[in-house]
């Protein structure tokens, strides 16, 4: 009997990509295994999860790092939005 590996697919972000596993499979047998529509929409969730996780990994880290800067300087981040708000406005007439 002929034995040749399985291949096997995973998704990322740009798509579907494929590697070879260690395990053989006979010559009658498939010698490629499709992703199930189940296996492909696992991949994107657990894609998209991983990618929130981060995203609220590094808000958390700078609403922390906003809260420093207004302890140290003092003033809130409403104050500087406010202050540039006067700026863009400053020498404009209202017609």
């Amino acid at each position: 009997m002929i034995k040749a590996p399985i291949k096997n697919y995973y998704t990322t972000g740009s798509g579907i990509k494929s590697y070879t596993t260690g395990s053989m499979a006979t010559h009658t047998s498939n010698l490629y295994q499709e992703p199930t529509e189940i296996e492909v929409m696992q991949g994107k969730i657990n894609f998209l999860q991983d990618t929130c996780r981060r995203a609220g990994s590094e808000i958390r880290e700078l609403k922390d790092t906003v809260a420093k800067l207004e302890k140290l300087i003092g003033i809130t981040s409403d104050d500087v939005v406010d202050r540039l708000r006067d700026a863009e406005n400053y020498g404009r007439t209202e017609d």
